[in-house]
C-alpha cells in the first residue's frame, strides 16, 4: 500500500475509510465492494514520448488511478420491491458481482519535485445502471466523486481539472443500449453541467480559499445562448453566495503561450484542438510542443468553440484551485512499478454491457481480472444507517441544484444555430486562422 512520508493517505487507503453509503431499509443493500487500481510513472518513463499530454514542459503524468465499484448478487431478491431487484438473469446467480460505477483519473507532478503531485484531472465517470436499489445510484456517484475531490485536498494537489460533458457510455461499453425498464439514467447535457457545479459546491461548501473556474468556449462560434447562461447562474444563482469562489472564466493568462501554461490531458478537447491546430501540416508525422512557442490562450479558447464537443451540447471546462496550508514536498514512496490500470484499460474496451447477460458476464472478467492484477482482493463499501450517515453534502446538493439547474436548463435554443447551420462551417479553416501555426513538426 502507497503512503508518503508526510502522511498523507494513499487514495485506497483514503476511500476505504471514507467512502460510506447510506442503508435504511429494512431489507439491507446488497455488498459493494471498491477496487482501486494504481499506477506509477517517472518522467523517465516519457522519455521516448515525442509528445503526448502526459508529456509536458514542466509537468509529467506520475499516477493513474482507476476505481471500480461492483456490487454482490449474492443475497436473495425475495421480499424486495421490483426497483430493488437485479433482473432475471442477474438473480440466478448464487454467487457473483456486477459492476455498477467506475472512475479514472490521473495525477501530474513537476519535473521540478518528482513525484511530488500537484495537478489532478478526473478523465471518466460512468455508470452501468445495474445498481439496485435505482434511486440511490445518484447517492452512490455522488459520493464516489466528492470522495476523490476530498482526496485531492489533502494531498499536495492544488489543481484539479475535468471537462463536464455528457455522454451514453465511456468505460462501460453499451450499458446505454440496455432493456427500457432498468436502463441507466444518462443526464441531459445541461443538466450535467448543473450536476458537477452543485456536487463541487457541496463537496467544499465547509473550505476556505478554495476556488472554481468554469468556462464553456462556446460564446462567440457554437452556443451562446447556453455561454450567456452559464454566466447568469455564476452570478445569481445560489453559486454566487457560495464560500467557494465561482469564476466564469479559466486561470490563464490569456496573453500567454499556451504550450506554458494550459495543461492537456487525455480524452481532453482542448489536447484533440492542440494536435488539430497542426494536422493539416502533416498528419502522418508525430509533433511536439515548441517550447519557444508564444500561442496567444484567449485566440486558442476563442477558436476551442468550433469542435463539434461544443457545437452540438452544452458542456465546460472546470478547474478548481485549491488553496494549501502547508506545501507537501516529500515524493511519494513507491513500492514497485505496476501497469494495472494500464491493463484495465484496454480489457474494458472489449467488455459489452448491453444486455443483461453480456453485463453479468463482463463484470465476472473485470472482477477476476482485478483481483490478478491487483494482487489483492478488494475492501467493502461501509454501509450505515439513516441515523450514523452524515447527509450534509447531501442536503447541500439538493439545496443548490434547482436554482443551479433552472439557470443552466432553461438558456433559449431559439438562438442557437441550427445544426445544419453549425454544420457548414469550416472548422479546420477556423483551427488554422484563430491558432496561428508554432508546431515543429520532426
Amino acid at each position: 500500500m502507497l503512503a508518503t512520508s508526510c502522511g498523507v493517505p494513499s487514495l485506497e487507503r483514503f476511500i476505504e475509510k471514507n467512502l460510506v453509503v447510506e442503508d435504511a431499509s429494512p431489507i439491507p443493500t446488497k455488498s459493494i465492494y471498491c477496487h482501486v487500481l494504481t499506477d506509477h510513472y517517472s518522467p523517465e518513463s516519457w522519455s521516448q514520448e515525442a509528445t503526448g499530454p502526459n508529456k509536458g514542459v514542466h509537468e509529467y503524468l506520475c499516477t493513474r488511478h482507476t476505481i471500480l465499484l461492483f456490487q454482490s448478487t449474492s443475497v436473495s431478491n425475495e421480499g424486495a420491491s421490483p426497483s430493488r431487484r437485479h433482473p432475471p438473469s442477474l438473480r440466478s446467480l448464487q454467487e457473483g458481482h456486477v459492476a455498477i460505477v467506475g472512475l479514472s483519473a490521473c495525477e501530474y507532478a513537476e519535473l521540478a519535485v518528482e513525484g511530488v503531485p500537484r495537478r489532478a484531472y478526473i478523465q471518466h465517470i460512468d455508470t452501468t445502471g445495474l445498481f439496485r436499489p435505482r434511486r440511490r445510484q445518484s447517492q452512490l456517484t455522488r459520493a464516489l466523486v466528492s470522495c476523490f475531490l476530498r482526496y485531492c485536498a489533502q494531498t499536495s494537489i492544488t489543481w484539479i481539472h475535468l471537462y463536464a460533458a455528457s455522454r451514453p457510455s465511456l468505460m462501460f461499453h453499451g450499458s446505454d443500449q440496455q432493456q427500457e425498464e432498468r436502463r441507466k439514467r444518462v443526464l441531459e447535457p445541461a443538466k450535467l453541467v448543473a450536476w458537477w457545479l452543485a456536487l463541487i459546491d457541496s463537496t467544499f461548501s465547509n473550505h476556505s480559499s478554495v476556488e472554481a473556474f468554469v468556462h464553456t468556449p462556446s460564446e462567440a462560434l457554437a452556443m451562446p445562448a447556453f455561454a450567456h447562461a452559464l454566466k447568469a447562474c455564476v452570478a445569481q444563482s445560489p453559486l454566487a453566495k457560495s464560500k467557494v469562489h465561482w469564476i466564469c472564466g479559466y486561470p490563464y493568462p490569456k496573453e500567454g503561450a499556451i504550450d506554458q501554461h494550459i495543461p492537456l490531458f487525455e480524452d481532453d478537447p482542448k489536447w484533440r484542438h492542440y494536435e488539430a491546430a497542426a494536422a493539416h501540416v502533416n498528419s502522418a508525422k508525430r509533433m511536439r510542443r515548441d517550447s519557444d512557442s508564444h500561442q496567444n490562450i484567449g485566440e486558442f479558447f476563442q477558436s476551442l468553440g468550433v469542435r463539434h464537443e461544443f457545437r452540438q451540447d452544452p458542456s465546460a471546462l472546470i478547474v478548481i484551485a485549491l488553496s494549501k496550508t502547508r506545501e507537501h514536498n516529500v515524493p511519494v514512496i513507491f513500492p514497485k512499478k505496476t501497469l494495472v490500470t494500464d491493463f484495465i484499460k484496454k480489457l474494458l474496451m472489449t467488455l459489452d454491457f448491453s444486455s443483461d447477460a453480456e453485463a453479468l458476464r463482463s463484470s465476472m472478467r473485470l472482477w477476476s481480472w482485478n483481483q490478478i492484477t491487483a494482487g489483492k482482493a478488494p475492501f467493502e463499501v461501509k454501509a450505515v444507517g439513516e441515523n450514523y450517515y452524515d447527509r450534509s453534502m447531501d442536503d447541500h446538493f439538493y439545496a443548490v441544484m434547482p436554482g443551479i439547474s433552472f439557470f443552466l436548463s432553461s438558456f433559449p435554443c431559439e438562438h442557437q444555430q441550427s445544426l445544419e447551420q453549425r454544420s457548414t462551417t469550416d472548422v479546420q479553416s477556423l483551427i488554422r486562422r484563430k491558432v496561428p501555426n508554432s508546431f515543429t513538426i520532426i
